[in-house]
């Protein structure tokens, strides 16, 4: 088809018709070979299936229509669920059939990797890239699939990858991170997920969170080990004694101190 003017003859259970494609951009070829089926929009953006009738070679191309129409319009819209992450930004697209989905959203969740955008839930169906080819014919959701890199059944998500320095507390956890964070394997009276906030070893019941008074040019100074640094969040409260009142603010009253580990 090399001429500027395009007339396509249209035949099979409908009266004769004769579309013009005045340039090539209203004319989409997806596949173009003889008796093989072409796909074919017209400046309206009705699809055709067509048929070649085997005739001449171009500019000279008379089909014969043997599929008529899959819907009124080319152009569809694709809804993004996040099945609990983030908001998608953006939350829909449209797209053409035919063309590639393009951009697609993009999304994000706490203690997850994001796994494509999929057909069904949970990583089901059918992966939708960016390069995959549009070939729906109505509206669509797309869903998508997260996994998990983190704990999720304990007060702080404890990294996977914190867990799996302590191959021999995973195997006793028959593999089951959650198991092993929520199990104290030291006996040491702390759970894993709470060793991994205060900085401890899962496996040495001797590895424990302290805090310490020291001495510096007489001024006495509360200190803890471990310290993670900006890893954590560390808060230092103060009592007059022990029998009585609660803890608060230090001042210099204070003769009893309690330091508190949490995330940042």
């Amino acid at each position: 088809l090399t001429t500027s003017v395009y007339e396509l003859f249209l035949f099979g259970g409908l009266t004769d018709q004769c579309f013009n494609f005045l340039s090539t951009t209203n004319l989409v070829m997806n596949q173009w070979s003889t008796n093989t089926v072409l796909e074919l929009f017209d400046p309206s953006g009705t699809i055709y299936f067509l048929r070649t009738r085997v005739f001449e070679t171009p500019p000279d191309a008379e089909f014969y229509l043997t599929q008529l129409v899959l819907g009124t319009t080319s152009i569809y819209t694709v809804t993004f669920d996040a099945q609990g992450g983030a908001t998608p930004t953006p939350a829909s697209t449209n797209v053409t059939y035919g063309s590639t989905y393009g951009t697609l959203a993009t999304t994000s969740r706490t203690g997850y990797v994001f796994g494509g955008w999929w057909t069904g839930v949970g990583g089901t169906g059918t992966q939708a890239l960016s390069t995959t080819t549009v070939a729906i014919t109505s509206a669509q959701t797309l869903y998508a699939q997260w996994i998990a890199t983190a704990t999720t059944t304990t007060l702080v998500q404890v990294p996977y990858a914190w867990l799996d320095q302590y191959p021999v507390l995973l195997s006793l956890a028959s593999g089951d991170y959650e198991a092993m964070a929520l199990a104290d394997a030291d006996g040491d009276g702390q759970l894993g997920w709470q060793e991994y906030v205060a900085g401890t070893v899962p496996t040495n019941r001797e590895s424990v969170f302290m805090s310490l008074i020291s001495l510096s040019n007489g001024v006495p100074w509360v200190t803890w080990t471990p310290d993670l640094g900006t890893a954590r969040v560390y808060t230092v409260y103060g009592r007059t004694n022990l029998t009585e009142g609660t803890w608060g603010t230090t001042n210099a009253s204070s003769r009893f101190f309690r330091v508190n580990v949490g995330m940042p």
